[in-house]
């Protein structure tokens, strides 16, 4: 059984959760989605996503470091979170009645992407139509405890023009630690519920997943993917062993 299969089956949490962890802990051949970042054109979707947070994690319009409790050398993470104009998204079958009700709440209207921030669309997605952006970075003004995930953040740039949840695509995931590589990069688990419940819409509207990709490292070479609802393998063993021994491998140095 694949794990889409696994996932959509209408059991309870717990249940799940047990299925999971017998998974991980037996079948460990599992294939990832490698982008090999060095082998992509310049004018590649991942290409400019990847130098859109870079730019932005390193450049002069990232995170001052007064929100970083006035130190420089604090953990920064940069999330980008892709959508579309679900009023002009036709990508899928015709939408059910309950769903042509939805969209008829959605009255924002995005205007054109300006040809600078003009991305393009991943080769393999289900959904061809032109993706918008919005870019946040975490920040830590107290505890660890009362700090705010950059994809916290993104989803409520996303709330406050007047997205819908369904109109996410792809969430890009980016860690820059002066002290220890924090790639790849999972979502907390508020972050992860919340993602969850995002793609639980999309998936009620369009019958497919949005996507997250992390990087394998601070300056990165390589992309990994994973749709939404695989994100809680994070502690499996295949995994583990994947990164170990597929993502980090043959990464050239700067």
């Amino acid at each position: 059984m694949s794990k889409k299969e696994l996932y959509q089956i209408n059991i309870q949490p717990h249940a799940l959760d047990a299925c999971e962890i017998i998974r991980d802990r037996f079948y460990i051949e599992d294939e990832y989605n490698i982008i090999n970042l060095n082998k992509e054109p310049e004018s590649s979707f991942f290409v400019k996503i990847t130098n859109l947070i870079r730019g932005h994690a390193e450049g002069e319009g990232s995170a001052h470091f007064s929100w970083r409790k006035h130190d420089r050398s604090r953990p920064l993470v940069t999330s980008v979170f892709t959508y579309v104009d679900v009023t002009k998204c036709n990508c899928r079958p015709a939408p059910s009645a309950a769903a042509k009700e939805e969209d008829r709440t959605v009255t924002v209207a995005l205007p054109p992407i300006d040809p600078k921030d003009v991305i393009g669309v991943p080769p393999s997605s289900w959904c061809r139509c032109p993706r918008y952006w919005v870019i946040a970075v975490n920040y830590e003004l107290s505890t660890p405890s009362g700090s705010r995930c950059s994809e916290q953040n993104a989803m409520g740039k996303l709330a406050s023009i007047g997205t819908p949840t369904w109109g996410v695509r792809e969430v890009f995931v980016h860690g820059n630690n002066p002290k220890k590589e924090s790639n790849p990069l999972f979502p907390c688990g508020v972050c992860e519920n919340m993602l969850q419940k995002v793609n639980k819409d999309i998936f009620n509207r369009y019958g497919e997943d949005a996507v997250l990709y992390m990087y394998d490292a601070t300056k990165p070479h390589k992309l990994v993917s994973l749709p939404f609802p695989e994100i809680s393998h994070r502690d499996g063993n295949s995994f583990k062993q994947f990164v170990s021994q597929d993502l980090r491998s043959g990464v050239l140095q700067d």
